[in-house]
């Protein structure tokens, strides 16, 4: 397994935490269950913590392929702390990097190599993914210090 997988597992993890039965994190949000998973879940789903833990092995690995395949080069040159931050950061807004990440102001100033835009844009509690349906969550902003402290190590 890659060497920055494992701590990608244990900063999502830490954020999304376990939970077993399907959930609304937030009155307008979708349902949830397991660390994260939304894909397909309806009210009254239920998943085991191995199930859970599998599902987000599977997920995280897919979306560092997609970050590399996106980034290229780029991707190749980041250090173990960067890469698990990132993949926190994607599975978090956008696991598919389709969308909301890869036309992102961060994603184009990682691309570009500036590494200070891409950290404005994707950390900081100002203008980072610290928004859901235009209302900043705290829980976000903390997120997002976490992940900047890993990218940092």
């Amino acid at each position: 397994m890659n060497n920055y997988i494992k701590p990608a597992l244990k900063l999502v993890k830490h954020w999304e935490s376990f939970v077993r039965e399907a959930y609304l994190p937030t009155p307008d949000d979708v349902w949830t269950v397991g660390y994260g998973k939304t894909e397909g879940v309806k009210e009254g789903d239920t998943i085991s913590e191995y199930g859970a833990s599998q599902y987000l092995l599977r997920q995280l690995l897919y979306t560092a392929y997609r970050l590399e395949e996106e980034l290229g080069d780029v991707w190749g040159s980041l250090r173990t702390g960067q890469k698990a931050s990132l993949l926190s950061l994607a599975y978090n807004v956008d696991m598919n990097v389709v969308g909301q990440l890869k036309y992102s102001k961060a994603l184009t100033g990682l691309k570009e190599g500036d590494e200070l835009k891409f950290i404005t844009e994707a950390f900081s509690p100002e203008k980072g993914f610290v928004f859901q349906n235009g209302k900043k969550l705290q829980g976000l902003v903390n997120r997002r210090l976490a992940e900047w402290d890993l990218w940092d190590e």
